[in-house]
This record gives structure tokens, C-alpha cells and sequence, in this order.
């Protein structure tokens, strides 16, 4: 489980780091994309949590085939 939380954190936090070379953070503080409010938030975590969880899981796949 050590393992799965390792590589769900570096997941997360390279899912964020695509994100804001992408410019979408920017974007999003910014409020220049119309529409944007909470719903806006409420994708840009679920896809932060997205790129941790599977970062996580391919960890554990990779572990169990080891």
C-alpha cells in the first residue's frame, strides 16, 4: 500500500504539472474561460485525482507481476 501512495501522489502531482503548462490553472484563476466556475474546479480535481489514481494502480499491477 506504501507503494500505491507513492506513485498516487506523483500522479497527481505530474497530472498538475501537464495541467498548468497547458495553461488550463491559469485559465481557470483567471475566470477568461466563460462558464468557468465550480464546476471548472470540480474538473480540474477529479482529473488531478484521475492521473493519481492510475499512476497507482499500475503501480500495484507492476508490483504484482514482479
Amino acid at each position: 500500500m506504501r507503494s500505491f501512495r507513492w506513485w498516487f501522489v506523483i500522479g497527481a502531482l505530474l497530472t498538475l504539472s501537464v495541467l498548468m503548462v497547458q495553461g488550463g490553472v491559469r485559465e481557470l484563476l483567471d475566470g477568461s474561460v466563460p462558464g468557468s466556475g465550480t464546476g471548472a474546479y470540480l474538473t480540474f480535481v477529479t482529473t488531478i485525482f484521475g492521473g493519481g489514481l492510475l499512476a497507482g494502480c499500475v503501480a500495484l499491477v507492476m508490483k504484482r507481476l514482479q
